[in-house]
């Protein structure tokens, strides 16, 4: 409510002045304003919204034009990769999907497949992949970082012994505090006041970008919880020398087209082959022009292969 009443108390400032200049100079500045954030945003001279990526080395950053990098998702490997397949005659294996609906998604996401890895520490290490959208994606990614703290400093396989689970909620407990930090009004400000301002500048400033503020809040919270920088480190140390992690499909979608992106932490060769023909992500191009915090860029790099390849893998 503060920062709503903050942002009232300088929009009147604000138009006061500019009602006054325009009396003065017969000049109507508040319309000509208006009319050229219509234009800016008309021509999207001015759009700020870029995905964030972190500045590292090419070879850790899952944003790089080395498509290598980013290893692929199939269960035969996945598999194969399991320290403890021998110990089971049908080895367990679980898929996860989660549906967006804001921070209530996110919070319900985390906090229950947290609950799970506490009572089952095997969790994480039998869960192949956790498909999410909107909130849901927020709250798979916050426990893809907790099952990488989790599993990081043990030596042994975990096994799912249910005896004294009342005990174990250390990876509840973190998931909670971390995401019920104050998330809104971070996300509030930066939309009031910095990417207010963007839609009247007509060259795009990543910074006062909204999303920004969310994410920052969210390292924040998890720094005061857990006291490491995983959150605002590339995506792919969470899978540097551990395999319990699960890979994460994270389907987005980009809000001036409706264009779908799904952003996988691997590269999945039969990702959407039923809809090739409508889907506007996979045109054949794999050219991986542009720089990595583009839409276009993450659509022919982190994407499927093209059509051909797929059905040349099926015949051989």
């Amino acid at each position: 409510l503060g920062i709503v009443l903050l942002w009232g108390a300088t929009l009147a400032a604000v138009l006061f002045l500019l009602t006054y200049l325009s009396h003065m100079t017969r000049i109507p500045l508040i319309s000509i304003m208006l009319l050229a954030a219509a234009t800016f945003a008309g021509f999207a001279i001015n759009n700020n919204h870029e995905i964030r990526v972190v500045e590292n080395d090419a070879s850790t950053n899952a944003l790089s034009s080395d498509t290598d990098t980013v290893a692929p998702i199939g269960l035969v490997d996945w598999m194969a990769s399991r320290s403890d397949l021998d110990n089971y005659d049908r080895y367990p294996v679980f898929l996860v999907a989660t549906e967006g609906g804001g921070i209530r998604a996110a919070y319900f996401t985390a906090t229950v497949l947290a609950a799970i890895q506490d009572r089952c520490p095997a969790f994480a290490r039998h869960t192949l992949a956790i498909s999410g959208v909107s909130g849901g994606s927020v709250g798979a990614g916050v426990f893809a970082a907790l099952a990488a703290d989790d599993t990081a400093h043990r030596t042994t396989d975990p096994a799912c012994d249910l005896d004294g689970i009342a005990n174990r909620t250390a990876n509840l407990q973190k998931a909670r505090s971390t995401l019920s930090a104050d998330l809104l009004s971070p996300l509030l400000g930066a939309m009031l006041f910095p990417d207010t301002l963007q839609r009247f500048v007509p060259v795009p400033i990543p910074s006062f970008d909204r999303s920004r503020a969310l994410e920052f809040a969210i390292e924040r919270s998890w720094y005061k919880t857990v006291g490491d920088h995983r959150m605002d480190q590339p995506i792919t140390d969470l899978y540097t020398g551990n395999s319990a992690v699960p890979h994460l499909l994270l389907n987005t979608t980009e809000a001036e087209t409706g264009g779908l992106f799904p952003y996988t932490t691997g590269t999945i060769d039969a990702l959407g082959t039923p809809f090739r023909d409508q889907a506007e992500i996979d045109n054949g191009n794999t050219d991986c022009k542009g720089s990595p915090s583009d839409f276009d860029y993450l659509a022919s790099c982190l994407r499927m292969p093209p059509k051909e390849a797929l059905e040349q893998s099926s015949l051989q």
